[in-house]
């Protein structure tokens, strides 16, 4: 009998530390962690020169005005030496303490199976809503690179096994993990493009840093 007790004890113990693995992460499909071209998130293609410095950058459209995130966890894959694109400086220049972890280029290798490694994770204390560029890239390409793609993927590897997506994370104590969409970006594009990153330019309000590091650290 007593076994029987232990047994079924260890059994709802499993259980119960099995649903809260799963309640530890969130999802926002809604929530897209793109490249844009200007600092509102407008629009997802721009033009540019060879031998000419170009900046992106990259934010969330949310449509949830009331969402708040601190911190975001992705990596860019077409931003390669052999993509022919190379990245001159990233800035992370958001938040009270900004700082970013690791390189912004996906590794070369994005499949499911890929042990590469590649991304980075930002370590600010402020939170941010959607609607606003969260990280300037500076790019240069020494050759024409027309309907050159750049997508955003998540960090090679991930911060936990369950995350296959670009992650944000919550304001609060938790900094609860929302796996979220991933945008695309066209360098270049010609007219009529029709490739695998449809083409955008709607505008997005604008939001504002909502300084909560006091409640947050």
């Amino acid at each position: 009998m007593r076994s029987s007790i232990r047994a079924f004890a260890v059994m709802l113990c499993a259980l119960l530390w099995t649903a809260t693995r799963a309640a530890a992460v969130d999802d926002c499909p809604n929530c897209i962690l793109g490249i844009w071209d200007d600092e509102h998130l407008t629009r997802n293609y721009g033009y540019s020169a060879p031998n000419t410095v170009k900046i992106i950058y990259v934010g969330m459209r949310d449509p949830n005005p009331a969402d708040l995130f601190t911190n975001v966890e992705f990596s860019i894959a077409g931003l390669r030496p052999e993509d022919g694109m190379f990245v001159l400086a990233v800035s992370c220049s958001q938040g009270a303490v900004p700082s970013c972890i690791g390189p912004i280029a996906s590794p070369a290798d994005t499949s499911v199976t890929s042990a590469a490694t590649g991304g980075l994770v930002t370590n600010w204390f402020d939170c941010f809503g959607g609607g606003q560029a969260l990280i300037s890239v500076a790019l240069l390409h020494l050759d024409p690179r027309p309907d050159h793609v750049l997508r955003v993927k998540h960090k090679y590897p991930t911060s936990n096994a369950a995350w296959h997506t670009p992650v944000a994370f919550r304001c609060g104590a938790a900094r609860t993990p929302v796996r979220v969409s991933d945008g695309c970006y066209v360098l270049n594009p010609t007219p009529g493009y029709a490739g695998l990153c449809p083409l955008e330019n709607v505008p997005v309000a604008s939001s504002t840093w909502t300084r909560v590091k006091s409640l947050y650290r």
